[in-house]
């Protein structure tokens, strides 16, 4: 006799013993002394002797075959293949079920997974019958990543205008994840901040934190602002100096750090402050400094009786002078002078740019003036004799309402010429008289004057 309750998919034997020659007949019609039972009822035999001759049945024997439930199906909550690190939690599902058998060793209806495998599970029926294992259910874990290094190729603290580049370095790393939100494997690094990178492998799984790098980035200080003394304009050889609105050192741009700068050329001058940091402020407002030619050293020359020229810039734009008579300043600016007196004269060229600048030529070489008596006599007449008949008057001193009479020897006369004002030279013709002496006399507010002249 054996267990008369067991699960489905399992047996028991059932036997008889002391036969005592007879034959036997079991109640499925098998006439076998042991049979092999998988199915549920009520068992007994009957012996027929050697007549035929049946007995009464015998004692009965109850088999109940337990159901069995259906294999469970493995069902994830979540994705099935995942970075390391990270989970998944796997369900056996079969609500016949009371309890589940994993193939791990673990007794639950839901399992935390964190590794590589195929899961299974079988079912605990509410009669405690096994179900078959489950199809394997695969969970792929891929390898963790290592958090890469980064490096920086350069100084980390640095003045704005310029950068770093930081570099990071993995293995088995197919992208990169800055916390700046960058993702090349090399970053241009031009603002303060904590830099650190992530790697991301093939699989998409995501590295630590590398190390962390600090950039330190300066601000630019304020720029200076220059003036320049006394003006942006200057005569060569002189010195404008340019200034900046503080006591404090600053670089030029001729690459010299002083609190001011003396120039003597024509340039655009700007400067910078150079903080504690080393760094640059933007260039200051830049001053274009124009240096103005002096006038040419000017030479007297004597252009009649009683007349200096300079003779080097006579009529420029803008140019006056100053005429000395034995190193005393006399009053006339033009270029030509009326000499009333014998002595030394010089004459300097002044030009002027604009309203505020006037630049000054050496002092000439000095001319000395010889006119001895025709000082005295105030008219000057050549060329005395005059092969073309054409003559130069000249009066040492301004003549005004002047009326010219050309007179005969004997005293007749030949032509009366109203000039007006005489200042300088004028010049006669007497062609049409025809050659010999003539007198030629000037009458004027200031007096007569007379003077006799050949004409051949």
């Amino acid at each position: 006799e054996s267990n008369t309750e067991f699960c489905d998919g399992n047996k028991t034997t059932l036997a008889i013993t002391n036969l005592d020659g007879n034959t036997i007949r079991w109640s499925n019609e098998s006439s076998s002394p042991k049979i092999d039972v998988n199915q549920s009822g009520n068992y007994s035999i009957n012996t027929i002797n050697q007549f035929g001759c049946v007995s009464e049945p015998s004692n009965s024997i109850n088999i109940n075959v337990l159901k069995v439930d259906q294999k469970p199906i493995i069902s994830a909550i979540g994705e099935t293949s995942f970075c390391s690190g990270e989970k998944v939690n796997l369900v056996a599902n079969n609500s016949e079920s009371a309890n589940y058998n994993w193939k791990n060793g673990i007794n639950a209806k839901e399992i935390e997974v964190t590794q590589t495998g195929q899961y299974s599970a079988q079912g605990i029926g509410y009669n405690g019958c096994l179900t078959a294992f489950s199809e394997p259910f695969n969970i792929t874990v891929y390898p963790a990543v290592v958090a890469p290094t980064i490096t920086a190729n350069g100084p980390i603290e640095f003045c704005i205008g310029e950068s770093v580049k930081i570099k990071a370095n993995g293995i088995d790393i197919n992208n990169y994840k800055w916390k700046n939100g960058l993702t090349s494997p090399e970053i241009d690094i031009t603002q303060s901040g904590d830099y650190a990178v992530q790697g991301i492998s093939q699989y998409g799984c995501v590295s630590p934190l590398s190390n962390n790098i600090k950039v330190v980035v300066f601000s630019k200080v304020s720029p200076p602002i220059i003036t320049a003394f006394p003006d942006t304009i200057a005569c060569e050889g002189a010195l404008i100096t340019i200034k900046n609105n503080t006591d404090g050192i600053v670089l030029w741009n001729d690459n010299t750090y002083t609190n001011t700068l003396s120039v003597n050329s024509n340039k655009n001058v700007f400067a910078q402050f150079k903080d504690v940091n080393g760094c640059f402020s933007e260039k200051s407002n830049s001053i274009a400094l124009n240096f103005k030619q002096n006038p040419t050293k000017p030479i007297v020359e004597q252009i009649g009786t009683y007349s200096l020229q300079q003779m080097i810039e006579s009529g420029l734009s803008g140019t006056s002078y100053q005429w000395y008579f034995e190193d005393k300043l006399i009053p006339e600016s033009s270029p030509k002078l009326k000499a009333i007196q014998d002595g030394q004269y010089s004459v300097i060229s002044v030009r002027k740019y604009g309203n505020t600048l006037s630049c000054f030529s050496s002092i000439s070489e000095k001319y000395q003036l010889k006119n001895g008596n025709f000082i005295e006599k105030q008219l000057s007449m050549f060329p005395n004799p005059t092969l073309n008949g054409v003559v130069t008057l000249e009066v040492a001193e301004m003549r005004t309402n002047v009326v010219i009479d050309i007179v005969k020897p004997n005293g007749s006369l030949l032509s009366r010429k109203v000039i007006g004002d005489i200042k300088d030279k004028i010049s006669l013709d007497l062609t049409e008289f025809g050659t010999g002496f003539y007198i030629i006399k000037i009458n004027s507010n200031e007096g007569s004057l007379v003077k006799r002249i050949l004409y051949n």
